[in-house]
């Protein structure tokens, strides 16, 4: 099971992210982030396997990134990737804990 956090200012547009996880077997969307800050404490909460993020939302900027990676350092092996999304409010409650 591939534990997901989907983070973006726009509810529409996480709405659109959990819409098209909600068949795949393999995906489990535990929680949403609206803001930066958000992403931030639910993924140190949480420890996803996998991050949908809005690069482009209050609290969080492009520029940040290299810091939001070193969140969890002993997992650098992990790769990570960038796509352009439209730009998602509020955390839901996790379906899944850390």
């Amino acid at each position: 099971m591939i534990r997901t956090l989907i983070a973006d200012d726009e509810p529409l547009a996480r709405e659109g992210i959990r819409a098209r996880l909600v068949d795949e077997a393999d995906f489990d969307v535990g929680g949403e982030a609206g803001d930066g800050f958000e992403v931030v404490g639910a993924v140190a909460a949480l420890h996803p396997d996998l991050l949908f993020l809005d690069v482009q939302m209050p609290g969080f900027q492009v520029k940040d990134r290299d810091h939001f990676i070193l969140l969890k350092p002993e997992e650098s092996t992990r790769s990570t990737r960038s796509a352009t999304t439209p730009s998602s409010t509020r955390a839901a409650e996790p379906s899944w804990s850390a």
